[in-house]
């Protein structure tokens, strides 16, 4: 398809704008890993992992395509089309290393306007050969984000998850692919249930009720993690999705449980938060990156990924201090608190555009 634009004489203006943001993807992708090859030789040397990184030209170039896909936006939402439902899915789903989390957000809306607009969400039935199979994916997969992202703002999703007719029984294979995308669909509904509790007028799961799901999911991820592959390469792609799952997971539960904690009836989230803490840091950690086990395993869509860690580890940074500061006793050599804080220098070193996420947990400390 865009070998096929990129060879027309004339475009449109949805070509021209899926053209821009495949072209932003594909140095973007060439950027990241001299990102992290970078920041591979900053931990060897021993410098400083929140010094700044030299940028490569393939990143001026990937923003140069960028600003040029930003420039057709309005027109992509004004007149919808599946280019451009497309490009915005590709710009909010695989550019955060040029987004914030909310203008992440924003897109994603904007994406999810134009999918009603062209009647995504009303294909209950597909021929898994044809484009409708791919774009009814991709909705799922913006929805599902979207609902990480407005939970995370504190914000319902502008659609709810009954207002969707578009079927979820997709034959993808393999069917281990095919499960991780159910369960990350069931787990952004979680998400949304959680928002509700903060807009009275919404109707949402009662606590007992959020539980039992959770439980139910979290079966099915053991079920999951149990048939891990046993050569190396596929081991650590499947070990980095179920990661991202535990990241929903535990977004769920800290959500959900954050007005108990504040209220002193229970400290479920701060349990939750400091699990996946310890999970993240196995993972996300300078030693992954300085041994280059971190890199080797990444593919072209790692920010993905990064992005739901880095959602994570600030909401489970942020529970924690919030525990400290409403005990007399503790103090910020919290341990799971000083880790949670180096986990989100790890990260936010290879995605800056996140660095702000490091101010805002020191701004809360002077509170």
């Amino acid at each position: 398809m865009i070998e096929l634009i990129a060879l027309t004489a004339q475009v449109s203006e949805d070509e021209s704008f899926l053209l821009s943001t495949v072209l932003t993807l594909g140095a973007l992708t060439l950027a990241k890993r001299d990102f992290v090859e970078q920041r591979s030789k900053q931990l060897l040397s021993g410098d400083n992992l929140e010094h700044a990184l030299r940028a490569p030209f393939v990143a001026s170039e990937a923003y140069i395509y960028f600003l040029q896909a930003r420039e057709y936006i309005p027109k992509m939402v004004e007149n919808p089309t599946r280019h451009g439902f497309r490009g915005l899915s590709l710009i909010s789903n695989l550019m955060s290393m040029l987004l914030t989390t909310e203008s992440q957000m924003y897109v994603s809306y904007h994406a999810l306007h134009v999918a009603v607009s062209i009647g995504l969400d009303k294909l209950a039935v597909l021929d898994a050969h044809s484009d409708d199979f791919g774009l009814v994916i991709a909705l799922w997969e913006i929805w599902s984000a979207t609902c990480m992202l407005s939970s995370f703002h504190g914000v319902l999703p502008p659609i709810k998850r009954e207002d969707i007719k578009a079927t979820l029984d997709l034959n993808i294979v393999p069917e281990y692919a095919s499960t991780f995308f159910q369960l990350r669909v069931q787990l952004a509904e979680l998400l949304c249930q959680v928002t509700t509790i903060s807009h009275p007028p919404e109707a949402h799961m009662s606590d007992a009720e959020m539980r039992r799901a959770l439980m139910a999911l979290m079966l099915r991820m053991n079920n999951l993690e149990e048939q891990y592959a046993t050569d190396e390469h596929t081991f650590k792609r499947q070990e980095l999705l179920i990661l991202e799952l535990k990241c929903w997971k535990s977004q769920v539960n800290m959500l959900s449980s954050l007005p108990s904690m504040v209220l002193k009836v229970n400290v479920r989230a701060v349990v939750e938060a400091r699990n996946i803490i310890k999970e993240l840091w196995s993972y996300y950690n300078p030693d992954s990156i300085v041994e280059g086990s971190m890199l080797a395993h990444l593919d072209w869509n790692f920010t993905y990924p990064l992005r739901t860690a880095t959602i994570c580890a600030f909401t489970a940074t942020t529970v924690i201090s919030r525990f400290i500061s409403s005990e007399a006793y503790l103090t910020y050599d919290y341990f799971e608190y000083q880790l949670g804080r180096k986990v989100l220098i790890t990260l936010t070193s290879i995605m800056p555009v996140n660095k702000h996420f490091l101010l805002d947990l020191d701004a809360m400390r002077d509170l």
